[in-house]
């Protein structure tokens, strides 16, 4: 592109992003991240949820939460996908203790948590047997207006199905 006198934008960089990290190329999408940075190209929350979603369908949850905390120094605002993705990696490794932490900075911080983010902490409550907090976030998603899905529901239904057998 350079080479044509065309420079790529923010969108151009998190399509490439986005691209190597659904090849598993963390390393060259790393290096495009690094290279947005040096060229002076604004590093917003789009593209830093991208390159943690690749790290996290990699299973680098490490990595993953090295770039939130650099988000944080770096004045990049979190948003409601940037907490889902981290929470459903800690779901995806059974870590309850973690996802509830993220939860937790998320209402701390004023990000309002959505469907997406209530099925995968139910989830998280199932599998470690905790229906009850499982049904009190159920309660609560309700009251602060979050539409709960027929996947919210299956999940609290299938967990409570599953201790009583």
């Amino acid at each position: 592109m350079e080479k044509r006198e065309v420079r790529p934008n923010i969108v151009t960089y998190n399509v490439l992003i986005d691209g190597y990290g659904k090849i598993d190329n963390l390393e060259e999408a790393k290096w495009l991240f690094e290279e947005m940075e040096e060229k002076g190209v604004r590093l917003d929350t789009i593209v830093y949820n991208t390159l943690i979603d690749g790290y996290y369908k990699k299973g680098n949850l490490e990595e993953a939460n090295r770039q939130f905390e650099e988000m944080e120094k770096k004045g990049v605002r979190y948003d409601t996908v940037t907490y889902t993705t981290l929470i459903d990696g800690y779901d995806k490794i059974g870590n309850l203790e973690e996802e509830n932490r993220l939860f937790k900075g998320m209402e701390k911080r004023g990000v309002r948590p959505n469907v997406v983010t209530c099925n995968v902490l139910i989830d998280g409550y199932g599998k470690k047997g905790k229906l009850e907090e499982a049904k009190q976030l159920f309660k609560e998603m309700e009251n602060i207006g979050v539409r709960l899905d027929t996947i919210a529901y299956n999940t609290l239904i299938y967990e409570y199905r599953k201790k009583r057998t």
